[in-house]
C-alpha cells in the first residue's frame, strides 16, 4: 500500500460512512442520543442530593457498560452493512453472537494490556528506585507512559483486522489475525489516523468554538456542551472508523478470509 492508497483509503472510507449515516439516520441518531444519555447523566447526579448522590457511587460503571455496549452494537452493524451489505437491521444480527464475539476480543485485548500495564508501572519503579532515580518521578511517568500507549497502538493494531472479521461471523482467529497484519502495522496504522483526523480536527475545533461562545456560562452548562460534541464526533468517528477496518480487511486479510 502506497502513500496515495493511505487517502484513498480514508476517503473511501468516509464515502462508506456518508452512505451508512445518509441511509439510516434514524438508527445512528438512536447510537448519539444513547450515548449522549450515558454522557449527561453523571453531571445531572453529581449536581443533586439526597439518593442519587448514593446511586452514582454505581454510576461511573454503569455508564461505562452503556457506551462499550452501544459502540460494539455500532460497530458490529456498520460492518455487516458494508461488508454483508444487509438490507434490514435486526436485532438478532445487531447483538447476536457476532456482537458477543466483538465484544469478547475488545474485553479481552483490554483486560491483556491492563495487566501488562500494571506489570510495567511496577517493574519500572522498582527499575528507577534501584537505579538511583527516586526524584525523575516526571521521567518515570512520562517513559512508562509513552511505552503503554505505543503498546496499545501496536497490539490493537496487529489484531484490528479481527475486529471486522468476527463481526460477519467469523471465529476469533487470533494467530491468523497476527500474521495477516505482519509487515503492515504502519500501512494500517496510518490509514486509520487519517481516517480518524478529520473527526478528532473537528470536534476540537468546535470545543474551542464553543468555550469562546460559552465562555460566561457556568461549569455545569459547559460541561452538557462537551457531553453533546463527544457524543456525537464519537458516533461519526466510530462509523468512519469502522468503514476504514472493512477496506484494510478487503486488502489485508488472507489468512482470516479463509476460514469465514
Amino acid at each position: 500500500m502506497e502513500t496515495a492508497t493511505f487517502w484513498r483509503c480514508a476517503r473511501d472510507a468516509w464515502v462508506d460512512a456518508w452512505k451508512i449515516i445518509s441511509r439510516r439516520p434514524t438508527w445512528v441518531a438512536i447510537a448519539a442520543t444513547a450515548l449522549l444519555v450515558a454522557n449527561t447523566l453523571p453531571i445531572t447526579l453529581n449536581h443533586l442530593d439526597g439518593s442519587a448522590v448514593h446511586a452514582s457511587r454505581l454510576l461511573p460503571s454503569v455508564t461505562l457498560l452503556a457506551r462499550s455496549v452501544v459502540m460494539v452494537a455500532l460497530s458490529v452493524t456498520v460492518m455487516q452493512q458494508i461488508m454483508l451489505g444487509e438490507p434490514e437491521l435486526r436485532l438478532s444480527s445487531m447483538f447476536g453472537k457476532e456482537f458477543r464475539r466483538y465484544f469478547r476480543v475488545s474485553a479481552m485485548l483490554m483486560l491483556a494490556l491492563v495487566a501488562v500495564g500494571v506489570v510495567l508501572i511496577g517493574g519500572g519503579t522498582v527499575a528507577f528506585r534501584a537505579l538511583g532515580l527516586r526524584h525523575a518521578v516526571w521521567f518515570e511517568a512520562l517513559l512508562l507512559g509513552a511505552i503503554i500507549v505505543f503498546l496499545c497502538i501496536f497490539v490493537f493494531t496487529r489484531f484490528s483486522l479481527l475486529f471486522c472479521h468476527v463481526a460477519i461471523g467469523g471465529d476469533m482467529k487470533w494467530r491468523a489475525a497476527w500474521k495477516d497484519t505482519r509487515g503492515h502495522f504502519w500501512r494500517i496504522a496510518l490509514s486509520h489516523l487519517l481516517t480518524g483526523l478529520p473527526v478528532g480536527i473537528c470536534a476540537i475545533g468546535l470545543l474551542l468554538l464553543a468555550r469562546v461562545a460559552f465562555r460566561s456560562l457556568d461549569t455545569v452548562t459547559v460541561a452538557y456542551v462537551v457531553a453533546i460534541v463527544q457524543s456525537l464526533f464519537t458516533v461519526v468517528g466510530l462509523v468512519a472508523g469502522s468503514a476504514c477496518s472493512c477496506w484494510l480487511y478487503r486488502r489485508f486479510a488472507l489468512k482470516l478470509r479463509e476460514s469465514v
